[in-house]
């Protein structure tokens, strides 16, 4: 690695800061003429939005009250059932459309005028019934809030009040995510979080990695054939319920679940059974990798601090762009409903319309980019800093690894990146940005044309191809620049000197680095399919049990769970994966720099690159070794030959220059 290292691409630095500031600026200026409530505020009948507007200030809450999505503002949500029997107006939310129908009973107390028709309109059985079409009240049911609105306990009775059909399969799977939130965030983060580190960290020692890795190839299959047995006893179970409680989208939901769980047990038998020599190799390769993250155990855990990162950006961006979006004129929605024959309409919300003179959609669009630039440049600090950290390890004698690697080797990496490289990695970050930002477009235009003209065949053929080659476009440069982040870690050049530089060493060592870098993706697949198995086998086994009550099924639940451990477990798997791909690039220039000889590499090293990485051996013949075994030359320096067209010089260890 270079010793002496100087600021690269600075001016590109220096545009992302000033990004920054006049994205501040914006956001200020919205802050001053936005206001976030008119967007997020609920609203009632009338069109107030609840705790804002001067009629309903004091009354920031949401109470519906009929299926329409119609409901009242309310100043907290009610805590306690009240008895479906009662006849007392304190006793209910209603409409204001009420107080007219009330009026009309002449010579009642308005008291008496309300059991009148509290009886008339909204009994059965001389008791309080859900959905009746000519009841504008509703009785007080015990809730909690969400995002201020008051969201009723018994799930089954609060999906008839947001949706006219209380069969809608969205509306179930969307009380039910409400309702199961905490565990869907603890089991799907949580528990693949936990699982992804134990095996990176089992991969990191000797002789288990093997044994992990089919450990966990076969536990994914016997979680899968577990998870299917409970589905498909839980469905015979909802199919000879008496009454029948679960409805038939329920249940067909469930069955083509455990359907597809089967088919996709079944493919993953087949692919393990065909890769199996394939697999061996990548665990080799991925443990290579691994010797590196045992020295420096905290670099599993630099996901932690991108999403802190993410984080701390989006929280005033989010507030910047409500701010802007509520910008503007709000025009009325209105519903029309029919009581007792009569036809009215009411207003029960609003649209915005943006300001055309403070440009609002122009300033969205800009900090629409900010967002993606900002996101993929700490994505690549991300990068670039295990990528150092990694080279480090590698261009270290490997008998000071021990002594001289550790914890810190990381925390100086951060220290490097930001003083030095943070303009590489906002120049690679602003070209993925732009691709991003012109498939946005693109997205966009087709999104706002006339349907008949999206209709036409033509129109969806030049959208597709378009969507795609900005797609394969954004995929090159995120190749591109992961490979020019591990040139920059090395030799400390700026962006397009390390793009140039990571393009030649591909092409002079295409074989070697297509098939390894290939078969290094098996066995971290393997630790996502393990991560994302376990998490979504324990929350469905928590969720048919202490939630068996709650929730109308347990397919939805489920299915984000497994989303969200899959995206977990990716974070961290990319980790090993970025040391792979650090590894391999800086054993190519140890190789190069030092007469073809990897002078860095021990024995281990040099003979599973030779046996699997399509190059022939040259006439140094290292000891073949076990997963077990210590190298017999690997604890001290090789005599290595000269940098390619430069005299010899002994054995001295050479270390890629900054050329």
């Amino acid at each position: 690695m270079v010793e002496k290292r100087g600021t690269t691409d600075i001016i590109m630095l220096l545009l992302i800061i000033a990004m920054w500031v006049t994205m501040s600026g914006v956001g200020g200026d919205a802050v001053k003429r936005g206001n976030i409530y008119r967007l997020l505020g609920p609203i009632n009948e009338q069109g107030s939005i609840c705790g804002i507007d001067p009629s309903v200030a004091d009354t920031k809450y949401f109470y519906p009250v009929v299926s329409l999505g119609l409901g009242v503002c309310v100043k907290s949500c009610p805590s306690q059932n009240v008895t479906t029997v009662s006849t007392v107006s304190s006793d209910y939310y209603c409409l204001d459309a009420v107080n007219d129908i009330l009026s009309s009973y002449q010579g009642a107390t308005t008291e008496t005028a309300f059991g009148m028709y509290i009886k008339s309109y909204c009994f059965t059985n001389n008791q309080y019934t859900v959905g009746m079409p000519s009841c504008l009240c509703n009785v007080k049911r015990a809730s909690h809030s969400v995002f201020r609105r008051c969201v009723f306990n018994n799930l089954h009775v609060y999906s008839q009040y947001v949706d006219q059909k209380a069969t809608s399969y969205m509306t179930t799977f969307m009380t039910d995510i409400i309702a199961a939130r905490n565990v869907i965030f603890g089991f799907g983060f949580a528990v693949a979080l936990v699982s992804a580190f134990l095996f990176i960290y089992l991969m990191s020692i000797d002789c288990l990695a093997w044994i992990v890795t089919w450990s966990c190839i076969f536990s994914v299959l016997g979680l899968m054939v577990i998870l299917i047995g409970l589905a498909w006893t839980t469905t015979k179970k909802w199919a000879s319920e008496v009454p029948q409680e679960h409805t038939t989208d329920q249940i067909n939901a469930l069955k083509a679940f455990c359907i597809i769980m089967f088919v996709l047990s079944c493919i993953y038998v087949c692919l393990m059974l065909c890769m199996c020599s394939a697999i061996n190799v990548a665990i080799k390769c991925v443990e290579l990798a691994s010797m590196a993250v045992r020295e420096m155990p905290f670099i599993v855990l630099s996901p932690i601090l991108q999403i802190a990162a993410f984080v701390v950006f989006m929280i005033p961006l989010v507030f910047y762009m409500l701010n802007l979006a509520s910008d503007g004129e709000f025009v009325p929605v209105t519903k029309s409903y029919t009581y007792l024959g009569v036809t009215k309409t009411v207003q029960v919300g609003k649209t915005y319309k943006p300001n055309e003179e403070n440009q609002v959609g122009t300033k969205l669009w800009f900090l629409f980019f900010c967002m993606l630039w900002t996101m993929n440049f700490i994505a690549g600090i991300g990068s670039m800093v295990i990528a150092m950290a990694v080279s480090t390890w590698y261009f270290t004698e490997p008998v000071k690894r021990g002594p001289d690697i550790n914890n810190m080797t990381l925390v100086r990496s951060y220290g490097t990146v930001l003083r030095f490289h943070a303009g590489t990695v906002a120049f690679g970050s602003l070209l993925i940005a732009i691709v991003q930002f012109c498939r946005a477009v693109a997205l966009y235009m087709q999104k706002h044309t006339t349907e008949a003209f999206r209709a036409q065949c033509w129109v969806k053929v030049v959208f597709c191809c378009i969507n795609c080659c900005l797609a394969c476009m954004e995929c090159c440069l995120k190749f591109i620049s992961k490979n020019a982040y591990i040139q920059t870690a090395i030799h400390g050049t700026g962006f397009m000197t390390s793009c140039k530089s990571a393009f030649f060493t591909i092409a002079r060592n295409i074989m070697r680095i297509g098939a390894l870098a290939t078969v290094s993706g098996m066995a971290l697949f393997v630790g996502k399919l393990f991560a994302t198995a376990l998490a979504t086998a324990t929350s469905y086994y928590y969720f048919t049990g202490a939630y068996q009550n709650q929730l109308h099924d347990f397919v939805a639940p489920t299915i984000l769970v497994a989303i969200i451990a899959w995206m977990t477990a990716t974070m961290f798997m990319d980790v090993m994966q970025m040391a792979v791909d650090t590894i391999l690039i800086c054993y190519i220039s140890d190789e190069e720099s030092n007469g073809g000889k990897a002078v860095y590499a021990d024995s281990k090293m040099s003979d599973f690159v030779t046996a699997h990485g399509e190059i022939k051996p040259d006439s140094h013949t290292h000891s073949k070794c076990c997963c077990c075994s210590t190298s017999s030359s690997g604890s001290e320096p090789v005599p290595s030959g000269p940098a390619p067209g430069t005299p010899a010089t002994g054995t001295e260890l050479v270390k890629p220059a900054n050329t």
